[in-house]
This record gives structure tokens, sequence and C-alpha cells, in this order.
């Protein structure tokens, strides 16, 4: 019966090493992948809060130039989007304004005075395509990408001046 006692003893010994010797390893791959998933969460975020910075960038131009053109004499109302270095402007005209071409490019001028940035200003003065423009522009205050209404913002740009 000792010899019975002693492999019994010798067995369960050598399992516990080996246990040890194997859950050791496992605890350090654990911590590899541990580490590798949290770099690429922080990476994750880093992209997404420079994505967040430019636009909520884009927007407080956007905001800006708005703001500037409502105190135009006849706009009524403005909103506009910064998209590619271009202004997408739309305004809401007074009744007793007309809409010529010098009042086009007052607002154009006054767009691109009001950011330094923007190349162009495409100005729109219907009623449909001004709410398209405003809840974009709402939209992006909110958080959205910009790259959400790329299609939409592209088929608008296409119908301006």
């Amino acid at each position: 019966m000792r010899k019975t006692n002693k492999k019994l003893l010798f067995l369960l010994i050598s399992m516990m090493i080996v246990s040890i010797v194997i859950s050791g390893c496992k605890k350090g791959d654990v911590e590899k992948v541990e580490e590798e998933m949290e770099e690429d969460i922080e990476q994750k975020d880093v992209s997404a809060d420079v994505g967040a910075k430019k636009t909520n960038e884009l927007v407080d131009r956007g905001e800006k130039i708005a703001d500037n053109l409502v105190e135009l004499i006849g706009v009524e109302g403005a909103t506009a989007i910064i998209y590619d270095n271009e202004a997408i402007v739309a305004v809401e005209i007074a009744e007793e304004v007309e809409l010529d071409e010098n009042m086009i490019n007052m607002i154009k001028n006054t767009a691109i005075e009001s950011d330094g940035q923007i190349k162009e200003a495409k100005v729109i003065a219907d009623k449909k395509t001004f709410d398209i423009i405003d809840d974009i522009a709402q939209a992006l205050i909110k958080g959205d990408s910009i790259d959400k209404y790329k299609k939409e913002i592209d088929n608008i740009m296409k119908k301006t001046k």
C-alpha cells in the first residue's frame, strides 16, 4: 500500500507542476491579448476624436458664415455647410428683395470673407433645398459625420451656382 501512496503522491505532484506551467503560459497569453485589444481601442478612439473635432470645426465655421449672412439687408435666414473647401450657403430672401446677380455675389463674397479657408461659396435660395441643408447642418451639430451626407451634398452642389 505504501507503493501505491508514493505513486499517487508522485502523480499528484506531477499534475500540479504541469497545471502551474500551463496556467502560467495562458496567463501571459491572456495579458498579451488584453494589451493588444486596449491598443486597438485607443487607436479607434483617437481616430474617432480626430473625425469629430474636424466635423465640429466645420460646423463652427458654417455657423459663423450663416451668422454673418443674416446681417445682410434682404437676407432673413441663412445656413451653411462647409464641404471640400467650399461653402454651401442656403438663404431665405425677404419678399421685397430680388435675388439678382448682385445679391448672389454679395452673399458669396460675405461667405468667403467670413471664412478665409474656403475657396468658393455656392448659393441656394429655394425653400426645399434650404430645409435639406439646414437639416444636415443640425445633424452635424448633434455629432453626425459629414461623410453620412456625402451623396446628398454632392447632388446639391451639382445643382447650384
